[in-house]
């Protein structure tokens, strides 16, 4: 069973020139910047911090943002890991574990 963090996480201050994250602003701007941080937020309460792929169309539709935008972040900058049918973010695993 997951330990359910209280309502924060530790985060670095300069996340934002991460090269990861870099790249991901490059490509998608401040939009892409903040999908990441929605989709972190999302893992944070999620069973075991993964989230199934199969349903990144509803938090899509929850942040009010393309599917295939939320599809990058998930899959094309190396900030997420997929495993099976989840997505999961080993950085902050291991900052809540």
């Amino acid at each position: 069973m997951s330990k359910i963090p209280k309502k924060y996480f530790s985060h670095d201050f300069d996340a934002r020139n991460d090269l990861k994250i870099r790249r991901l602003r490059k490509e998608l701007g401040a939009e892409g910047y903040g999908i990441y941080w929605m989709l972190i937020e999302t893992l944070c309460i999620s069973k075991n911090f993964r989230f199934p792929i199969a349903d990144i169309d509803l938090l899509a539709k929850e942040f009010d943002v393309e599917l295939e935008k939320l599809e990058m972040v998930v899959k094309n900058f190396s900030l997420f890991e997929i495993e099976q049918e989840y997505f999961y973010s080993t950085s902050l695993n291991s900052r809540l574990n």
